[in-house]
C-alpha cells in the first residue's frame, strides 16, 4: 500500500505568518538590535521605517555606517557597536527573537 500526501507548506505557513506577525517580528528585531546600532545622539538608530518586509535606517549615511566604511565606532554610547549589527547580534538575540514571535503566535491563537 502506498499514500502519497501532498502537503501546501507554503500555504499553511502563510496562515500562521500573516502580515502582523512579520511586522512585530520586525519591530522587536529592531529593538533587540539597539546595543549593536553605532549611534550618539540616536538619529540613525532613531530615524526608521518597520513595514512587515523591512526595517530601513533612513538617515543619509546609514548605509556607510551599516557597512563601517571609514568609521571608528564610538563605544562609549554602546560597547556593541558595529557594522553589519544585524548580523552580529543575531549570535546573542537570535533565540529572543524567536521566542518573542512563538509567544506572539500563540497569543494570536
Amino acid at each position: 500500500m502506498k499514500i502519497k500526501v501532498n502537503i501546501n507548506a507554503e500555504k499553511i505557513a502563510n496562515k500562521v505568518i500573516d502580515d502582523k506577525v512579520k511586522l512585530f517580528a520586525n519591530t522587536t528585531w529592531y529593538k533587540l538590535y539597539e546595543d549593536f546600532v553605532p549611534w550618539q545622539e540616536g538619529e540613525l538608530y532613531g530615524d526608521i521605517e518597520i513595514t512587515k518586509d523591512y526595517i530601513h535606517h533612513k538617515v543619509p549615511y546609514a548605509n556607510r555606517m551599516y557597512y563601517g566604511e571609514g568609521f571608528d565606532f564610538n563605544k562609549k554610547p554602546h560597547a556593541n557597536a558595529t557594522a553589519y549589527w544585524d548580523k552580529v547580534a543575531w549570535n546573542s538575540q537570535s533565540g529572543k527573537l524567536i521566542s518573542s514571535i512563538e509567544r506572539y503566535i500563540e497569543r494570536k491563537g
